[in-house]
């Protein structure tokens, strides 16, 4: 979990692992949704997680000045997810959806903007918390890049 304690490379390890349990989540909540809208919000989400990790990737290596792809490509597939938002763990967030089962539209609006609001303010709190300036600044690019989310679900809503 991460604290506001980690160096920037260390910190966009632990974001990236927490982008990747959500796209994998939003991804089964896509398959198990029965109506089109809900379907398509929960893909729009994995395309947006989807560009979240690849944007870490890029900051990451070019801060390593890591000119090949292989070793993070490696540990792309080595790192497993980790929860999303405010420390929920994937095995909770597995769960809701079946709780959600029906995920109508409504109902994966409001899941979703549930997990995107829990991510911004974890982004926002590291934000202004963390001990490292870099560490900071990239938690606020973060938090930025939740908000677009949020305000796009709320629009739908």
């Amino acid at each position: 979990m991460i604290t506001g304690k980690e160096k920037l490379l260390e910190a966009m390890i632990e974001v990236y692992r927490m982008e990747k349990g959500a796209k994998d989540f939003y991804a089964k909540a896509s398959r198990k949704a029965m109506e089109d809208t809900a379907q398509r919000v929960f893909h729009q989400l994995v395309q947006w997680k989807d560009e979240h990790m690849h944007y870490i990737q890029s900051l990451y290596q070019a801060i390593r000045d890591e000119r090949e792809t292989v070793s993070f490509e490696e540990f792309k597939e080595k790192t497993p997810p980790e929860g999303v938002g405010d420390a929920i763990p994937l095995r909770e967030l597995e769960e809701e959806i079946g709780v959600y089962s029906f995920i109508d539209d409504q109902g994966a609006l409001t899941l979703a903007l549930e997990i995107e609001t829990k991510s911004y303010n974890l982004y926002k709190k590291l934000s202004e918390t963390a001990d490292d300036i870099n560490t900071k600044a990239f938690m606020k690019e973060m938090m930025q890049r939740q908000h677009l989310h949020i305000e796009y679900l709320k629009g739908l809503r």
